[in-house]
Order: C-alpha cells, then structure tokens, then sequence
C-alpha cells in the first residue's frame, strides 16, 4: 500500500525492503529476489539498496540456484567496493566450490584471505583453504609505559601526581581535559596507557587511525585487564582472547559503561543476570557490583563459558545468544536446521545479532593474529563459524540488549 500510494516517500525503499525479506523468511524466492531487484534499481540511492543488492543474489543461493548465484555474486563483486566487495567475492567462491569448480573457488579464497587479511572473511576464507588456526597464549602480558615526560602542562602534571598516588580515574579526568591543541596525541595515547585508561587509549587511537591497525594496533586492540582476563578465563575454561575480543565490543573496555537497556560494566551485563550468575544455582542474592572490574569479568567470563558449553563450542551460537537470547537462537536453529555455519550466521534475524557476531569474531582474529603464539597444542574454544555479509536486516535492540 506504502508503494502504491507513496512511491516517492522515503518510506518506499524501506517497505519494498520489508516485502523482500517476509518473501524470504517465506521461502519465496522468486518474489524475494523481484523485491530486492526492483527496490536496488528503483531507488539506488537508498539506504538499504546496498543490501538489496547483495540479497537478490543470496537468495539464488537460498534456492539452490547456485550456478545463477555464482554469476549474480561475480556480477557484484566487480561492480562494488569494501566489505561488499569482499563479501561477495567470498560468497561467489562458495557458490563455486558447490558446483565443483575447486580451483576457481580456491582463487578467490586465496585472493580474499591475502589481499583482506584484516576483514572478517579471512578468517572464513582460510578455514575453506584448510589454513590451521594454531594460536596459542598470549607472547606477552599489558604492561603500562611509563607516563611520557613530553606531556606538559598543569592537567598532565595532576595526571602524572594522581596516577602516582593510584588514583587512576582521576588521572584520566585530568587527561581527558587536556585541550586537543595542547598535547601532540601520541604522548596523550601514552599518558592514558600509563595510567591504566584502556577504553580512553582505544578511542584515540581509533580517532587517529580509525581504518586501520598499523604502528597503533597495541592500541586498538589492547590486552586490558589483562591478569583479571586471563585468571577468568583460566576459572572458567575459555580463550582469554576470546573474552577481550567480548569487552572490545562491549564496552570499549570502559568498567563504567551502561547501556540504554542498563546492561553494565565491561562486559554489559544486567544487574538480574549478574545475580542469577552470582548465586550459581543458589537462591540470587544481593546485585554484584558490575562496576567492579574483577567482579564483571568474572560473571561475563562464566556466562560465555555457559553458552559456548550449550552449543557444543559453536563460537558463533554462543555469542548470537550472548547479545540476542538463547530463546532466539533456539528459533534460528529450528528455522535453518541443516544449514552450513556460515549460512547460519547470515540468516539470523536481528541486524544488532548478525553485526555483533561479525565483530567479536573480527575482534577474536586480530588479537590471536597480533598476541597469540604458535603452539601445537592450542585448545579451542569452539569451531570457528563462517559468518557471512551483513548490511542490514530487521532487529531489535531492545530484546537483544535484555538478553544480558
């Protein structure tokens, strides 16, 4: 009706969008890919015609077409750019390796696994090409440098007294008002380090290089909280990379943060799941102080070593059911019983679930790749799931919040 009356309005992207994805859930395929095709050249300039444009070919591959889904996927990928690009070019060589052509599938395996070694398809590009994953242990621990000498003026003075005294959140305040003007950002990045302000150091790195690692990567991706991380993780049986690569997420390791549903801490957890995991079985108790670093890790670390248990170590399930529900997840597992991982992954419901999923893995990937040791003997924490193109989907982020 929204397009037929107002075919002009900027909610006709949207409804046509609408009537893709119930044909889709339908099983619909046709109608499905009629919808995403007409909404992707009608109004190529909307929001979701992006994503459009890549379901138009995921539902041939939903069908089975998978030779038509191999040439729409090809067609995509040389007409598109960044995380589509790569998107579709890991999905056209997926359709491939099911046609039976090994060799062009590998290619562009290959290509996605050495040309985006950074992306969240490299890792599902080298699991395809049989490249071991042999990370082990961290090489080393996050050991806070020394307050930079360079750092002048009456706030960075404070900061270096306060941090002395132990006073570490007062030292950050005294950081964060240091004019941008007055502190060359390097030796600030260094100050908040020194200081212990993990979360304050990951912003401003992002803010100076905030599409790429390079000389900042210790940064972006820093091993906060590390002993507390590790001494968790050990209790409870799960990679500690696994749960800083949750907190990078979470909370961009700010022990203060809350969220707009009141999940709190650095692993945002409500205050009614953190007793229930506080009184382990036993009637809950008092809330637990999720401000508490120790105490927030800890209840974070036992709730993912639960899940991860639940699902038999399927990493992506348990991190769906961290921020979306375990009920959810169940509905998804009985709607796409038999579907690959990756599959899997693409065809969850909430567009907050699937994009939480891709980046804790991507997270997950880069601290193994930037900390972790080779070792032989490296226990899993689950196989890694091949979680596929996300742009946009129907979600709520309500429910997904309430989950924790």
């Amino acid at each position: 009706e929204v397009l037929r009356r107002f075919p002009d309005s900027a909610q006709a992207p949207e409804a046509l969008y609408a009537t893709g994805r119930i044909a889709q859930e339908a099983g619909r395929w046709a109608e499905a890919g009629t919808a995403y095709t007409r909404l992707a050249e009608r109004y190529p300039h909307a929001e979701p015609a992006a994503e459009a444009r890549w379901r138009a070919a995921w539902v041939r591959y939903l069908a089975g077409e998978i030779a038509a889904a191999a040439e729409a996927f090809g067609r995509l990928a040389g007409r598109s750019a960044g995380a589509a690009r790569i998107a579709a070019e890991y999905w056209q060589g997926r359709a491939l390796a099911r046609l039976g052509r090994g060799a062009e599938a590998r290619a562009l395996f290959v290509h996605v696994a050495e040309r985006h070694p950074r992306s969240y398809y490299a890792g599902l590009a080298e699991e395809r090409l049989g490249w071991r994953d042999t990370a082990g242990e961290p090489r080393a621990t996050d050991q806070a440098p020394p307050f930079p000498g360079e750092l002048a003026g009456s706030h960075a003075e404070r900061a270096r007294i306060l941090a002395q005294l132990g006073l570490a959140r007062f030292a950050r305040l005294e950081l964060d008002a240091i004019p941008a003007a007055e502190a060359p950002r390097r030796r600030l990045l260094e100050a908040y380090r020194a200081v212990g302000a993990v979360g304050a150091a990951l912003r401003l790195a992002r803010a100076m290089r905030p599409a790429s690692s390079g000389a900042l990567r210790e940064y972006l991706y820093p091993l906060g909280y590390w002993e507390t991380v590790r001494a968790a993780a050990r209790a409870h049986g799960v990679d500690p990379l696994l749960v800083l690569a949750v907190i990078r997420q979470e909370s961009l390791f700010e022990p203060e943060a809350v969220s707009s549903a009141g999940a709190r801490g650095l692993m945002q957890l409500l205050p009614a799941t953190a007793r229930q995991l506080a009184a382990d079985g036993a009637p809950p108790r008092a809330e637990p102080a999720l401000e508490h670093v120790g105490t927030n890790i800890d209840l974070g670390t036992r709730l993912l070593a639960r899940l991860l248990r639940q699902y038999d170590g399927a990493t992506a399930k348990a991190l769906a059911a961290y921020n979306g529900g375990e009920d959810a997840v169940a509905k998804w597992e009985r709607r796409y019983a038999g579907r690959a991982p990756d599959e899997f992954v693409e065809l969850i419901s909430f567009r907050e679930t699937r994009d939480y999923v891709k980046s804790v893995l991507r997270n997950y990937r880069a601290y193994r790749r930037l900390y972790a040791a080779p070792s032989p003997a490296t226990t899993s924490v689950g196989s890694l799931p091949k979680a596929p193109f996300d742009m946009m989907a129907m979600t709520s982020p309500a429910r997904a919040e309430a989950t924790r």
